[in-house]
């Protein structure tokens, strides 16, 4: 990273302890469930704090932050990804993907 060079930081930490889909799972209940969706959301965090760390160093350069999850992820809701939005201004932009057929 250098004030020199200009790049996009793109973030895309996997939803799997925040999708909505736990909320609906059958198994929700169940011991080892729990277990592994925690073990989920404490991997999230992590990667969360260590992705905090790398923006603000891109941001500090002029560099462009993107964080991408799905509409309904959990995580967006999290403080201190909101915090972090706010903190530098970062606006939810809506994406949709289409592929066109010959």
């Amino acid at each position: 990273l250098g004030p020199q060079m200009p790049g996009m930081l793109w973030g895309c930490i996997p939803c799997a302890g925040g999708s909505v889909r736990n909320d609906m799972n059958p198994a929700r209940f169940k011991p080892e469930f729990q277990r592994n969706l925690r073990r989920h959301q404490a991997v999230a965090r992590k990667l969360w704090q260590n992705f905090e760390i790398v923006a603000e160093k891109a941001i500090r350069h002029g560099w462009i932050v993107v964080i991408e999850w799905p509409n309904s992820c959990k995580y967006r809701k999290r403080a201190s990804v909101r915090r972090f939005c706010k903190k530098h201004g970062l606006v939810r932009a809506l994406l949709s993907w289409l592929r066109r057929r010959p």
